[in-house]
């Protein structure tokens, strides 16, 4: 069964064709997503975070997430985004918590992320020092296209100035402590 979770209204101008994955490498699609910065997409990153954690509409579609994953009882579900990292991340990061997962597993799991990201990330800088782009682009290359640690903190530290997770889940998603049971009844052992 495939479910179309739209976690964010507008990203068209940020997600390729699919001429493009057909007909360029990885590389040259990261470094033409990261040039279109021009040299601001770290900024552009934290504030792209920030609307995953925080904005009505993105909290809203992670709970559709969430009530697809407390009322399925068999299988397993793979949930993913374009890249699956910062969508897909912000949900695992959201799941992890609900569920009572240390925060230092979550991080290192989710840095994980990387070990395949680099060698695209790696070819994207070579084609931009390649091509003249500036230094900052170059940057970019890596904290567009990569996790950073600062990314997952950004998510606890909205989550902590609600003072626990469960008042975070209970105030920005309607998540009650009987939800949370039943989401932790099934995927805890």
């Amino acid at each position: 069964e495939y479910i179309h979770i739209p976690i964010v209204q507008e990203l068209a101008t940020r997600v390729m064709s699919k001429n493009d994955y057909q007909t360029k490498t990885i590389g040259e699609i990261l470094l033409r997503f990261t040039a279109d910065f021009g040299g601001k997409g770290y900024e552009w990153m934290h504030s792209f975070y920030r609307d995953l954690y925080s904005s009505d509409y993105s909290l809203s579609q992670y709970k559709i997430f969430f009530d697809y994953l407390k009322n399925q009882t068999q299988g397993a579900t793979i949930f993913h985004c374009t890249a699956g990292k910062d969508r897909t991340g912000v949900g695992a990061i959201l799941l992890l918590s609900a569920l009572g997962v240390k925060r230092e597993q979550i991080v290192g799991d989710y840095l994980k992320t990387n070990e395949s990201a680099i060698i695209d990330v790696l070819e994207a800088q070579r084609l931009g020092r390649e091509q003249g782009y500036d230094e900052e682009v170059i940057l970019d290359i890596e904290r567009v296209n990569c996790v950073l640690p600062e990314y997952a903190q950004a998510v606890f530290d909205h989550i902590d100035s609600f003072g626990s997770v469960e008042a975070f889940l209970k105030e920005k998603m309607g998540i009650d402590e009987d939800y949370l049971k039943s989401l932790r009844d099934n995927y805890l052992e």
